[in-house]
């Protein structure tokens, strides 16, 4: 079994390393300004702890209902509603903000047991964050066909990786709500345990709803815990920009107020997690979507919604079918899963509205309905500390391991014959007996078909079962990158002028279960 090294960040050299045999001389990038020494050698991984992801056992749910129509929705213990169709509505040249909701506010409200939640107001901007990296190669690009090797039903409840149910209140802090439960789901996904990230420490380095600037005013930064900050809705209130002031008539508050950057910077002392990446989904492909999910990742999205989502509530609770986007009012959520059966694809929301909204703070929404109201969808990555199986000395925080890989290179460069990327360090290594790339000098197991202890599908990495990619190698037709997939991850070799490689070929290898090229403004990369 190859051994575990700690991670070093940040310089552009290339070294060989040969397990079996002593080290040979570093292999210098061009532009590289010093060399890697050897690092120390770990140890095989642990064996899987209980906590498995995405399940740990067949997961039984019942038939869920179809979607309430629009024209027949029943609040409890009410006669039923009825709802006119609702008409085309002109473009109006000029405009730049959707009218106000029948909730009341600027961008409305949702009334959730009698309590107040705002929306916000879905501009074409709401929802979308240019920074964020982008999927090269989709699915089709491994042959995998829809829904190949995927469990009929997902549910992050199941493991106890999902992170609290969380209250915002008559704030428009969804964004950073929702961000913060996406987090601590994918804590999970590296310790075993969710995270419960400090709401206020987020909302306070952007406050203003638009999920953009919940991402630029927080990636790289030390999150603090909840505990040492407990979310106050009229302190985030005032801390909201005045053009977005819905919730101070409500608590009876100003916007526009200084916001506590000491007691902020107070909180990273408690961190326990840095955003590191954000990678956005392909528009509209729910099969990428449920692919993610299966794999174990929550996804953070935003969507079109108005008051008719207040009254979802209930055991096994579904959201009504329904166009929502001429409200003009957006919302910012987690997916925490999906169900198939026999009448579509059933996707579980994580709200912020209270353990009171839906089945304790959940609800299903059916595959329709998600596809016609979603605007834009991301998967999110961490950085969480990792401490090492022996003493070793001091180094930086790991990459959510598995998980976030070495951060996106602008030129990967290219490997010696009979070498390849190692996915978590910048060094050439020989590639693990299967052919995959080692993780941080790490192959998930020692050779084909060898026992991992994880279900089929999945592999012992670092002592957590992940999901693997179909083994194999291939050529994209589009873009002419050719991979090799094993166990362990999938190695790249990137043609010049594709993707942003600047030399004759790049080489970019991403571990289990981010196996997934990406690209962005930072270069390649890997995603879930």
């Amino acid at each position: 079994m190859a051994s575990r090294v700690p991670l070093a960040l940040g310089l552009a050299v290339v070294a060989v390393v040969d397990c079996a045999a002593p080290a040979r001389r570093p292999v210098m990038m061009p532009g590289a300004t010093g060399a890697y020494a050897v690092p120390p050698s770990y140890g095989p991984p642990a064996p899987p702890p209980p906590f498995q992801r995405p399940w740990t056992a067949a997961l039984r749910l019942p038939e869920l209902p179809p979607p309430p129509p629009l024209s027949a929705f029943q609040w409890p213990g009410l006669p039923t509603l009825s709802f006119p169709p609702i008409p085309g509505l002109p473009a109006i040249p000029g405009l730049t903000a959707p009218a106000p909701s029948s909730s009341g506010g600027r961008c409305g409200f949702a009334n959730v047991g009698g309590e107040l939640m705002a929306l916000d107001c879905i501009t074409p901007t709401y929802g979308l964050v240019p920074m964020a990296s982008r999927y090269i190669l989709g699915r089709r690009a491994f042959a995998l066909t829809d829904g190949d090797g995927e469990p009929a039903v997902v549910d992050h409840r199941a493991n106890g990786s999902e992170g609290p149910i969380r209250n915002q209140g008559p704030v428009g802090a969804c964004t950073a709500f929702s961000l913060a439960a996406a987090i601590d789901h994918a804590v999970a996904t590296s310790t075993g345990s969710p995270a419960a990230v400090n709401v206020m420490g987020i909302w306070g380095r952007y406050h203003t709803p638009y999920m953009e600037r919940a991402i630029d005013g927080n990636r790289g930064r030390p999150l603090g815990v909840e505990s040492a900050w407990p979310y106050d809705a009229k302190t985030a209130c005032q801390w909201g920009s005045t053009r977005d002031c819905d919730c101070g008539a409500v608590l009876a508050v100003s916007c526009g107020q200084p916001v506590d950057t000491a007691r902020i910077a107070r909180l990273e002392e408690t961190s326990s997690v840095t955003l590191s990446s954000v990678t956005r989904l392909p528009d509209g492909e729910l099969d990428e979507l449920r692919a993610v999910l299966a794999k174990g990742q929550d996804v953070w999205f935003s969507m079109a919604v108005d008051d008719r989502m207040s009254r979802v509530r209930g055991s096994n609770a579904v959201v009504p079918d329904g166009d929502f986007r001429a409200s003009g009012s957006g919302h910012a959520m987690v997916i925490a899963g999906y169900k198939r059966q026999s009448n579509g694809t059933y996707f579980l929301l994580h709200n912020s509205w209270g353990t009171g909204w839906g089945d304790n703070g959940y609800a299903w929404i059916h595959e329709h309905t998600l596809r016609t109201n979603l605007r834009y969808a991301y998967v999110v990555d961490v950085t969480t500390p990792s401490a090492p199986p022996q003493p070793v000395p001091p180094q930086p925080p790991q990459p959510n391991v598995p998980g976030q890989p070495t951060p996106p290179l602008s030129n990967a460069g290219y490997c010696p014959a009979g070498t390849v990327p190692d996915s978590g360090l910048l060094l050439c290594l020989p590639p693990c007996p299967d052919g995959s790339p080692r993780h941080f000098n790490t192959c998930a197991q020692a050779a084909p078909g060898a026992p991992s202890g994880c279900p089929a599908g999945q592999v012992n990495l670092f002592g957590l079962c992940v999901a693997v990619p179909r083994l194999g190698a291939g050529t994209d037709a589009a873009t002419g990158i050719r991979h090799q997939c094993g166990a362990s991850g999938c190695t790249y070799v990137v043609p010049g002028g594709v993707a942003g490689c600047t030399s004759a070929a790049c080489m970019r290898s991403c571990p289990s279960p981010k196996y997934m090229l990406t690209v962005g403004p930072l270069g390649l990369g890997c995603a879930e």
